[in-house]
């Protein structure tokens, strides 16, 4: 009885101070979104504010561009909304006088969604965005954890390492970007996942991502794989309530931006403005770590759409070679000798790789989308729990596992990237796509193992 007394206060002990590194890593990262001018944000904001006034009749037009520019950046006067210049102005004049040039290309979902937190007070505004991204990032990693059987003491330990040492976190608070928005969505997606066999989970994981795609579509590749792999695992019903799901989300989250713009007409204009977006116009050296722009860079040989092919392709050839092999198996998940399932199936898993593969398939990658990174990182570290043990024994997730999921984290360590980047304008980015690469590669390699070692 003493030990088990002992054991439990040890357990709280752990879980207080792994809650008060987490805590105070979120306030650090409180502190500098509260410092930032928010360069991104701040066409966001523009967007938002320039709908709700109709200040021009479609704000991804080109003709828009100069009368924009000329309310919200030339002047850095406040706009009509703003009825008193107050001293809270100057971050909103620093960032107008530091922004180059209007290009809104955020997609009307994410307009739509932005202007419940905005009301047309910049300073307020800017505080209420970051906040809503600090706790979108808490919230996500939590998920991520809860889906891969994390206990709290690990999650708070993984949000306490990603605020403080992760590059992408500390780009995105200081550009004040969307990407911890995005992880929020995926964590919630993943977390449902992982009870795909739950109709209603399935289908609100449908909805989540439909409006994660809509929202920002750097994460339509994780849907994909997932309709890709329930369709050669044959797995109808799963694939039927996700589709349902998608479908209801996608129509709200049509629906509900239409209103805020006052036309769908939105959605086509959106359109025709990133079929314009050239991601090669943007170097390596202004931020693009694509592998199409990093490649460039190195040897002066345009990829072109090549990276795309091969590295979708070759998931999409994986995923359903897997899928088909195994249909009265459960890809990626650990066996118990009853023949249940322990732990997470397939779906968190290929959500997590459908995220990482836009890194290395896009013609444009900032450096803050790295941090959809994350969930393929939180499966490579995984904790072992004791069902894993009991099926697979104490290695039960591959070293390659963990070696590829600390390479990214080493990559994408500030520090690290402070002793590299000075080497060459694209060592460091080149290094990185390999890393990402190699962490993806491990994950699809390590579900045909499950499956095979499952039919064995």
């Amino acid at each position: 009885m003493g030990g088990g007394k002992g054991g439990s206060a040890r357990r709280w002990v752990a879980l207080g101070l792994a809650g008060l590194l987490a805590a105070i890593a979120l306030v650090n990262v409180w502190r500098a979104g509260r410092s930032t001018r928010g360069i991104d944000y701040y066409e966001f904001w523009i967007g938002v504010e320039a709908v709700r006034q109709q200040a021009v009749p479609d704000i991804y037009a080109e003709p828009a561009k100069a009368v924009l520019a000329e309310r919200y950046l030339k002047s850095g006067a406040p706009v009509p909304s703003s009825e008193v210049w107050t001293a809270k102005s100057a971050r909103q004049q620093e960032v107008a006088r530091d922004t180059k040039g209007i290009g809104i290309f955020a997609t009307p979902a994410l307009h739509a969604t932005l202007s419940v937190l905005q009301t047309g007070d910049y300073e307020e505004d800017i505080e209420r965005f970051q906040l809503a991204g600090l706790a979108a990032f808490a919230a996500g990693v939590m998920l991520l954890g809860r889906a891969y059987k994390a206990s709290l003491v690990w999650q708070f330990l993984a949000i306490m390492w990603l605020a403080m040492n992760f590059g992408p976190m500390a780009s995105d608070v200081h550009a004040a970007n969307v990407n911890r928005l995005q992880l929020g969505m995926v964590g919630l997606a993943t977390w449902l996942l992982a009870g795909a066999e739950k109709r209603g989970r399935c289908a609100a994981a449908g909805v989540v991502l439909a409006f994660a795609v809509l929202f920002k579509p750097n994460v339509a590749l994780a849907g994909l794989l997932l309709g890709w792999h329930w369709a050669w695992a044959r797995r109808w019903e799963r694939l039927g309530w996700f589709a349902l799901g998608a479908a209801a989300g996608g129509v709200v989250t049509l629906a509900g931006s239409a209103m805020f713009f006052g036309s769908m007409d939105c959605w086509g204009n959106w359109l025709a403005a990133t079929g314009h977006l050239d991601g090669q116009a943007f170097p390596v050296s202004e931020g693009n770590f694509s592998l199409a722009e990093t490649v460039y860079a190195w040897t002066g040989v345009r990829l072109g759409i090549w990276p795309g092919v091969v590295f979708v392709g070759g998931a999409l050839a994986a995923v359903g070679v897997g899928a088909a092999r195994g249909r009265k198996g459960e890809v990626g998940a650990a066996a118990l000798p009853d023949g249940r399932v322990s732990g997470s199936g397939p779906e968190t898993l290929l959500v997590a790789i459908g995220c990482a593969l836009w890194m290395l398939a896009a013609q444009l990658a900032w450096f803050h989308y790295f941090m959809l990174m994350t969930p393929l990182i939180i499966w490579a570290l995984r904790p072992v729990t004791a069902a894993l043990r009991k099926s697979k024994g104490w290695w039960c997730c591959h070293p390659g596992q963990r070696a590829a999921g600390v390479a990214v984290l080493v990559v994408l360590n500030p520090w690290v990237i402070g002793v590299l980047l000075p080497v060459s304008p694209w060592a460091w980015p080149l290094l990185l796509n390999g890393a990402v690469a190699a962490l993806a590669g491990v994950a699809l390699g390590e579900m045909q193992k499950a499956k095979l070692k499952m039919q064995n």
